[in-house]
């Protein structure tokens, strides 16, 4: 792994990483074609490094994996769900700085 990267995620990782093993790991909606997300991509590099061995970082194209941004909701990109013990934490978007993204999984721990 990478620890410099988000990792991709696909909904056979997702079931068996978030759902069955319980982890708790920040995932980021994020679409290739989305502006917003392009300008965040330097910013969810340095929370995966600021989180290294503590919580992992995963991204989800929500054009790869539809089912998972439906089960949860996620109509916007990028859009960030904490998830601890198999379970969603609040989603939130608008987020657009490192510091904002820190704060919301400390406050999720």
């Amino acid at each position: 792994m990478d620890r410099h990267k988000p990792q991709p995620m696909d909904r056979e990782l997702f079931q068996k990483e978030v759902i069955e093993n319980k982890k708790t790991c920040l995932i980021c909606f994020m679409a290739p074609w989305s502006e917003p997300s392009r300008e965040m991509e330097d910013t969810i590099v340095e929370v995966t490094h600021l989180w290294y061995g503590t919580v992992p970082v995963y991204v989800i194209d929500p054009d790869e994996e539809p089912f998972i941004m439906d089960k949860y909701s996620v109509a916007a990109v990028p859009a960030y769900i904490m998830f601890k013990n198999g379970e969603p934490g609040p989603k939130v978007v608008g987020i657009r700085t490192a510091e904002q993204i820190n704060n919301y999984v400390a406050s999720s721990m």
